[in-house]
């Protein structure tokens, strides 16, 4: 498992032990897991399971994308909003710092915000590295959309519920519905550990095999602190 979450409160990875390590003083902003690092291919389901949780701080909170998407296509005034997340690709992976985009290395996935499986599975992807095409012409009503977009990912975020998984529980979710994210605490004791999985319904799930495409399978890493 590699790192892929390069926000504020995530400050490293140690492979040897396969440990993601976290600032826990900044709070993590709402995210879809895996949809900057592993491209188009991402994992659609994510567990957490709690080992140690921290004294004070460090609520989980969960947004339904889906929801908040449908909300906005349901709006008449957010129709042209809503045509943008279903209908215009933008860059859905980080930046990769001094690799050229012209490089075999560089992950690449050019979807619109919302979009389907092959098998038509709907898909949300929310994330503060999501941008318009770098290559692209400028158009300034799309970067107002997508503006509008992570504005109203974070109010949503803000009137989330704020929750605690205890030692022990095992919080299962739809990785291509739900962004999550968590508030800061102190300390270092808080431990996690995050498991994401690969189904057949999940991107490139219809093309499993040796000659191509994802096995339906999963990768772990452990979150701390």
């Amino acid at each position: 498992m590699v790192a892929t979450n390069t926000d504020a409160a995530e400050v490293g990875y140690d492979p040897s032990t396969r440990t993601i390590l976290s600032n826990s003083h900044s709070r993590l902003d709402a995210h879809t897991d895996g949809a900057r690092g592993f491209s188009d291919q991402y994992p659609d389901l994510l567990a957490l399971l709690c080992a140690q949780q921290a004294a004070s701080g460090g609520e989980s909170f969960m947004v339904d994308g889906q929801y908040l998407c449908d909300a906005i296509a349901r709006d008449p005034e957010q129709r042209h909003l809503a045509r943008f997340l279903w209908g215009v690709p933008i860059e859905q992976c980080m930046p990769m710092g001094d690799t050229p985009p012209e490089s075999p290395n560089y992950l690449r996935s050019r979807r619109p915000v919302a979009s389907r499986t092959p098998g038509g599975r709907p898909t949300v992807r929310y994330h503060q590295h999501q941008r318009a095409l770098d290559d692209g012409p400028a158009d300034d009503r799309d970067r107002a959309h997508l503006a509008t977009w992570q504005l109203l990912g974070q109010q949503a975020a803000a009137a989330a519920p704020r929750f605690l998984l205890r030692p022990g529980e095992l919080l299962s979710v739809d990785n291509y519905r739900v962004f999550h994210g968590r508030e800061p605490y102190p300390g270092s004791e808080r431990l996690l550990h995050r498991i994401l999985a690969f189904t057949d319904m999940s991107f490139g799930g219809r093309n499993i095999g040796p000659a191509g495409g994802r096995r339906p399978g999963s990768n772990s890493a452990t979150v701390q602190p």
